[in-house]
């Protein structure tokens, strides 16, 4: 169950749906779809005008000079952030709206 801070109390939130998210949302044959996602996400809460999306993909040298191993990757983004419209979004499952 998701958790708030508010005056530096956790308090529980309304937000569980483990049934219908193992019965409804299919385990994608790609790796790469949790960052395909984060990119949508960037994309959907920035204008287009002054925003700026980064992406920065983080990596450490192997024994093999010439290799690296991957660590993580930053998607950052300069949009709305996760405002009162797009937590109301979460709440509701399934919701496609698009902001204004």
């Amino acid at each position: 169950m998701y958790k708030e801070l508010v005056n530096g109390t956790f308090v529980p939130q309304d937000i569980s749906y483990p049934t219908l998210m193992k019965k409804h949302v299919k385990k994608h044959s790609s790796y790469f779809q949790p960052i395909f996602e984060a990119i949508s996400n960037s994309l959907e809460a920035t204008s287009g005008k002054d925003d700026v999306i980064t992406i920065r993909i983080n990596k450490a040298k192997t024994l093999n000079q010439e290799q690296y191993s991957f660590l993580s990757i930053d998607i950052i983004d300069t949009g709305i952030g996760f405002n009162d419209d797009n937590f109301g979004r979460l709440r509701r499952l399934y919701d496609t709206r698009w902001r204004n």
